[in-house]
């Protein structure tokens, strides 16, 4: 790693030269104990790195421990003494999948249910990826938000409006 410039020791200390790397192996080594990510980022330190670690553990998660991951995922989003930052950044990276499943629709459209800043977050990652456009028509969810009234239909025809060019038919 040193050789690839990956590392850098100073001082007798060894330091990683990329953010991402060391989330991406601070992730991996948390799906490897039995630690819950809320009672991590509910813990006294919830700054900005949280956000991309949070990322990179529930996207490891969800690779290799889907039962756990789905579990983690509804207690972070649910989560009323985790920072919105980061529920934010997750509600992000969830619109941003490529194939989001039936079981994270289930719990994203349960956020609708609860305060406005969790409305924020369903729209957030409901209303993200082509992804989520096809899992939405699929499970009927485009239909049903169609027959609301008000500002709800509105919000769903403005989405399907900026959609239009991915997903023509």
């Amino acid at each position: 790693l040193r050789s690839e410039n990956l590392i850098a020791v100073t001082r007798g200390r060894l330091g990683l030269f990329h953010e991402s790397l060391f989330d991406h192996l601070y992730a991996q080594q948390f799906t490897t104990n039995s630690s819950s990510l809320a009672s991590v980022l509910t813990g006294p330190e919830q700054h900005l790195f949280r956000r991309t670690q949070s990322r990179q553990i529930l996207e490891a998660l969800r690779q290799c421990d889907r039962q756990r991951y789905l579990k983690e995922l509804r207690e972070v989003l649910f989560g009323t003494n985790i920072r919105f930052h980061i529920r934010h950044a997750i509600a992000q990276w969830l619109g941003a999948l490529a194939d989001p499943t039936v079981e994270e629709l289930r719990i994203v459209s349960a956020l609708n249910n609860c305060d406005q800043h969790s409305m924020q977050l369903s729209n957030l990652a409901l209303l993200g990826s082509t992804g989520w456009f096809d899992l939405l028509q699929k499970e009927g969810w485009i239909e049903k938000e169609l027959r609301c009234t008000g500002d709800r239909q509105d919000r769903i025809l403005r989405w399907l409006s900026l959609r239009l060019g991915e997903r023509p038919d």
